[in-house]
C-alpha cells in the first residue's frame, strides 16, 4: 500500500498529540518528545513512526523502502540520531515530500531543546538567587 504524505500532514501530527505533565511541569513521554513546562520538542523521529504506523507496514520494510538499515531508522525513531542530510534525502524522495520538510523538523527540534536548556537553566539560576541572604548587603 503506498501513501502520499504531505507536509501538512506530517507538520499537523504536532497539534494531534496529547501532553500529560509530570510533577514539576516536567515530563519526557517518549525519548523521541521532551517537555519542559509549556515547551514541547517532538524529535523528527516521532513524525516517522507515525508515517510508519499510518503506511502499515514494518519498521523493517520501511527501512529497506528507504534504503537505510533498520538499527538507523530505529535510532532515528527513538531520537537517538539525529536526521541527517542524506536520510532527509532518502525521506523525501520516499515520501514525496521536499527535502526541507525533514531538515526543518530536525531544525526546529534542535532550537526547541535549546530553549527547553534555556529555560532550566533560568529556572536554576532563579532558585540560587532565592538562597542569597539580602541582608549582608545592607
Amino acid at each position: 500500500m503506498e501513501t502520499k504524505i504531505t507536509e501538512g500532514d506530517i507538520l499537523a501530527q504536532c497539534k494531534m498529540i496529547k501532553i500529560v505533565k509530570g510533577d514539576g511541569g516536567v515530563k519526557t513521554i517518549m525519548s523521541n518528545v521532551n517537555e519542559y513546562k509549556d515547551i514541547v520538542a517532538f524529535h523528527p523521529g516521532y513524525y516517522i513512526a507515525d508515517v510508519i504506523e499510518d503506511m502499515e507496514i514494518s519498521q523493517a520494510e520501511f527501512a529497506t523502502r528507504m534504503g537505510t538499515t533498520a538499527k538507523t531508522l530505529s535510532q532515528l525513531i527513538n531520537g537517538q540520531a539525529n536526521i541527517s542530510n542524506d536520510l532527509a534525502k532518502k525521506l523525501s524522495v520516499m515520501l514525496g515530500t521536499s527535502l526541507d520538510v525533514w531538515q526543518n523538523l530536525q531544525n526546529t527540534y534542535d532550537q526547541k531543546l535549546i530553549e527547553i536548556q534555556l529555560a532550566k537553566d533560568i529556572d536554576a539560576q532563579a532558585e540560587l538567587v532565592k538562597e542569597i541572604d539580602y541582608k549582608y548587603f545592607y
